[in-house]
């Protein structure tokens, strides 16, 4: 989740949790989607078809684990492709959602941000690590330590589908843009701690996505000229 100013965990795990539960908790990640189609983007090739099989994870605030969702063929990248800067963001995506559709759309954010040096940072490591900007690499935190130790080679059920979306979008012609370059601050709802609405999204409209599939407001919500 992005933030403005704002430092909110999605997922706490407190010192008494055993390191091997918490890392089960982080491989399989805190958040739930439903099975969408990845069809028709402006890539083209990148797409959720049929489904190979499900994905388990730690719903967000339960304790149990159940089926959230269903892969399929999107195209591989090879490991060669993937600098240091496709790193970080498929890092930062993957952090976000499992979601491929969620994944592109978080990936034009940062993207934005880097092109714009907003907050003055001009590459994806600096962007994704500015304190309080994407909570999964808030300062000092478990989540933090686990996804920037994330490599190309490692094979994490999805991971290999955010190393191929954050190489597209970086690759990408900028009239392939989702949104405008202004677009740099997203949140969602079903990840906010103790508030619905993080303060700066606040008498500001969230704005329209263009693509062929339909994004879950409560799930994500984009927004532009946020300062």
């Amino acid at each position: 989740m992005l933030f403005k100013h704002q430092s909110h965990n999605r997922l706490q795990v407190s010192a008494g949790i055993p390191l091997v539960f918490a890392l089960i908790v982080l491989t399989f990640g805190p958040r739930d989607f439903e099975s969408s189609r990845f069809a028709s983007t402006s890539f083209g090739t990148v797409r959720l078809d049929q489904p190979l099989g499900e994905q388990f994870t730690l719903p967000y605030r339960t304790n149990e684990l159940r089926p959230v969702g269903e892969w399929s063929s999107i195209p591989r990248i090879d490991a060669r492709s993937i600098d240091s800067e496709t790193l970080w963001l498929a890092r930062c995506i993957f952090s976000e959602t499992k979601d491929p559709n969620e994944m592109e759309l978080v990936a034009w954010v940062v993207r934005n941000r880097v092109e714009s040096r907003y907050r003055g940072k001009r590459t994806f490591e600096s962007t994704i690590l500015d304190p309080f900007q994407f909570s999964a690499f808030n300062p000092s935190t478990t989540t933090r330590y686990y996804y920037s130790s994330l490599r190309p080679a490692m094979r994490i059920w999805g991971w290999q589908e955010a190393l191929s979306i954050a190489y597209l979008v970086r690759t990408a012609d900028v009239t392939k843009r989702p949104f405008s370059r202004d677009t740099r601050h997203f949140y969602s709802e079903v990840s906010m701690v103790g508030t619905r609405h993080p303060n700066w999204s606040r008498g500001v409209d969230p704005v329209d996505v263009d693509r062929p599939f339909d994004v879950d407001e409560k799930r994500f919500r984009f927004y532009e000229d946020v300062r």
